[in-house]
């Protein structure tokens, strides 16, 4: 008797980007992925106020109470951090907790601008 072999198609969810499983979910829309997340313009930002300050990830992690490992991630925007941590690394950096987020403008895009706007919204 002959053996019967099936093929399986991938589900696309299980799939990489970029694999050749079938088309991305249509529930990711261009704008999505055009625009960095949250986490990375949170993460572009602690890091930028840790080098104005020339601190090292271990000195602000340590300042911070948190590890060198996490803080990493957060500046890399590999997690999310919690508000527990953003305000910790906050207080560490000496700046409230709203400067973390100054330079995401309402589209979620990073900007000097948004900053400079939101200052003239609150005069």
């Amino acid at each position: 008797m002959r053996e019967r072999v099936e093929f399986r198609r991938r589900s696309p969810r299980l799939c990489k980007p970029g694999s050749d499983a079938g088309p991305r979910s249509h529930l990711t829309t261009p704008e999505q992925l055009a625009a960095p997340r949250l986490e990375v313009l949170i993460g572009l930002e602690i890091r930028s106020l840790r080098k104005s300050r020339d601190l090292t990830v271990a000195e602000l992690g340590t300042a911070a109470g948190i590890s060198t490992g996490m803080l990493s991630k957060v500046e890399n925007g590999a997690i999310s951090p919690s508000l527990a941590t953003l305000h910790a690394l906050a207080i560490a950096l000496g700046v409230p907790i709203t400067r973390l987020f100054a330079r995401i403008d309402d589209q979620g895009r990073f900007s000097a601008e948004a900053e400079t706007r939101k200052r003239t919204e609150q005069s």
